[in-house]
């Protein structure tokens, strides 16, 4: 964790806490304050799909020193990150269908008419992402093979 030395308003030095605290957890956030320093955080909250962090000045907001801004992606970053994913897609379901290219044998025992729709579903995928307007960084609704259980919930 870094912490950064605030006084008056001002960020000063941001060091490493163990370089000041060594390796205590203990120290609380009311010691931090009473010795003049703020905890430093890396993260803002922000949505991945269209925002990205970029490196800033440290700012003091809400007790924090941030080191990081919330910036909106443009258009070719998220085409970018949408063709990627759809890659990703792809790629996955290429090695879905490798792995169940034994149904398909001749001398097979599984149930070659359940895996080749299962099969058939996978190849469909792609287009169907794109008909229905999916965006593939949120895709998650892949096809179950027919070996697949649906898991038991315990509440």
């Amino acid at each position: 964790m870094f912490i950064a030395k605030v006084e008056n308003g001002n960020i000063g030095e941001i060091i490493d806490f163990r370089t000041y605290f060594g390796n205590t957890n203990s120290v609380t956030d009311e010691q931090l304050a009473a010795q003049g320093f703020v905890k430093v955080n890396l993260y803002r909250a922000h949505d991945r799909l269209t925002q990205k962090l970029i490196p800033c000045d440290p700012v003091l907001e809400g007790g924090w020193v941030y080191k990081v801004a919330v910036a909106d992606l443009t258009a070719e970053e998220i085409q970018s990150a949408k063709d990627s994913a759809m890659a990703q897609i792809r790629g996955d379901r290429t090695r879905l269908l490798t792995a169940c290219d034994w149904t398909q044998i001749a001398d097979s025992t599984a149930d070659k008419t359940a895996w080749a729709a299962y099969r058939q579903q996978l190849r469909d995928l792609p287009a169907g992402i794109v008909a229905l307007a999916i965006d593939p960084r949120t895709f998650s609704d892949w096809p179950h093979d027919p070996n697949w259980v649906e898991p038991v919930r315990i509440a």
